[in-house]
């Protein structure tokens, strides 16, 4: 079984991968297109439906294609587009994000029902509050009498 990320943490690493390259485009001489990866990185992580997104628009199903297509986006950038350091560095993030895509759990949350529904009735949590104490009192009883 591989290992799977959890939706928030992707949604983490790719905040952090497009702001190095948000980083790496204010550094070089022709940033275009590394500032553009970088905010398209941002901006999907932004979007997605998950804890950390500022905006929830887009759904999980829609943001595992949208994430396969700008890994691939940001290799081809990185190897066609951009020279020297800054295209190492740009098709490096795009295979790392095309690793992350790839053991990432992009499965619906669970939402749980409210607590009030899966806590027991008031007559049944009674009954079970009652049987316990009856059963702590016998194993008490048993105790003390097995000490004499």
């Amino acid at each position: 079984m591989r290992p799977r990320f959890a939706y928030w943490m992707h949604q983490l690493v790719e905040y952090l991968l497009g702001l190095v390259l948000l980083s790496e485009a204010a550094r070089v001489k022709q940033p275009f297109w590394v500032a553009v990866c970088g905010v398209a990185i941002v901006l999907a992580a932004a979007l997605g439906d998950a804890p950390l997104s500022a905006f929830r628009t887009v759904p999980r199903r829609v943001h595992r294609i949208v994430d396969a297509v700008l890994a691939v986006a940001v290799v081809a950038v990185g190897l066609l587009l951009v020279d020297g350091v800054a295209g190492g560095l740009t098709a490096g993030i795009g295979a790392v994000l095309l690793a992350l895509w790839a053991v990432t759990d992009y499965r619906p949350r669970v939402v749980k029902p409210p607590l009030r529904q899966r806590l027991p009735d008031a007559h049944t949590a009674g009954r079970l509050a009652g049987r316990a104490a009856g059963r702590a009192a016998v194993a008490g009883r048993s105790r003390w009498r097995a000490r004499r």
